[in-house]
């Protein structure tokens, strides 16, 4: 495999891990967490993984960068983080 190809497939896993805890995966492991009586712990699980999904959110955004080449997809983009 070539560099490209292998960092395609990394940056597919952080989309989905993105897409995953920003919406189901975070309720559905907070679920887990306060059904199972650790409600006082929750902010051990919700605090590190909002911060983790930032800092990939980020990562992904700074490198795919160059791809916002034209004035209207930079400003999609600019939306698109200040909706975060």
């Amino acid at each position: 495999m070539n560099r490209e190809s292998k960092y395609k497939k990394i940056e597919e896993k952080l989309i989905y891990f993105i897409t995953f805890f920003s919406f189901s995966g975070y309720y559905a492991g907070l679920a887990l967490v306060i059904s199972l009586g650790f409600m006082h712990f929750s902010r051990y699980y919700s605090v590190p993984l909002r911060i983790i999904t930032t800092f990939i959110m980020i990562y992904v955004i700074v490198h795919n960068i160059k791809s916002f080449n034209s004035q209207k997809k930079k400003y999609i983009m600019i939306i698109f983080c200040l909706s975060i």
